[in-house]
């Protein structure tokens, strides 16, 4: 099973944040996982859409499930309800939770 733990929110909910203490506690207890921050896949010139940056999320957790692992931690801006199930029914093989 591949899992992933998706950090929703607006500007400064706390993603980054949570990202990062959540990575420390699993850091302490030994455990395998990735982390990303899914804003960083649109960055550039010019920025890509929402759907450029999922199209490359898709590719973050495919070379992450065969890396090995079975956790992925992902913070994304998500503005719309729309947006959100781009993002979580993309891979039906993938099993999402929401912090949002």
């Amino acid at each position: 099973m591949f899992a992933v733990l998706l950090l929703t929110g607006g500007p400064g909910a706390g993603k980054s944040t949570t990202l990062d203490a959540l990575a420390t506690l699993l850091d302490i207890d030994d455990v395998e996982y990735g982390a990303i921050e899914a804003e960083q896949l649109a960055w550039g010139n010019p920025w890509l859409g929402f759907d450029g940056a999922v199209e490359q999320l898709e590719a973050v957790l495919a070379v992450q499930r065969r890396a090995g692992r079975h956790l992925m931690l992902v913070a994304a801006g998500v503005e719309s309800a729309a947006e959100l199930r781009l993002v979580s029914t993309r891979h039906a093989r993938i099993d999402y939770s929401w912090c949002v």
